[in-house]
């Protein structure tokens, strides 16, 4: 599992977003391709809903609860960094917080709904490609694009 960290090289902070710089290789994605960065904007319409400040605040609420480097920690003591299993779960309780049947859908299906939303919402195949790192647009249509349930 790709583990995010907090280190002034994978993680930059600048006034309107934060970016990810991934230093591993996504298990999906093809031999030799460079992991883009991951981008975590300000969302100035509502801030109540802006990932920027959630993560902003997220990280000086666990400053003291963080071992090393890892971003996720337990909310239960002795406040470890997260699993795989654990993050899974997480996922699974916001799909379910937002409405989305779990007995469908499942914590590995947000690369599916993901790329199929932007895809509906007009990005160009070429960027998805790109951003995903698969070589083809048949990878695309066979594994991930799905229609959306209603």
């Amino acid at each position: 599992m790709l583990q995010l960290k907090i280190n002034e090289k994978c993680l930059k902070k600048a006034q309107d977003e934060f970016v990810f710089i991934l230093d591993g290789h996504v298990k999906q994605s093809r031999p030799n391709y460079s992991v883009p960065p991951v981008v975590i904007p300000k969302y100035t319409p509502d801030v109540d809903i802006c990932p920027y400040l959630c993560l902003e605040e997220y990280i000086r609420r666990t400053d003291g609860l963080r071992q090393g480097e890892r971003l996720f920690v337990s909310f239960i003591k002795p406040h470890k960094a997260i699993g795989s299993q654990t993050l899974a779960r997480w996922i699974k309780t916001v799909l379910h917080a937002s409405g989305i049947g779990i007995t469908t859908f499942k914590p590995h299906s947000t690369r599916h709904a993901a790329s199929t939303a932007a895809f509906q919402a007009g990005i160009g195949l070429d960027d998805i490609l790109k951003k995903a790192g698969w070589s083809n647009a048949e990878i695309f249509k066979r594994f991930y694009y799905k229609h959306v349930i209603n």
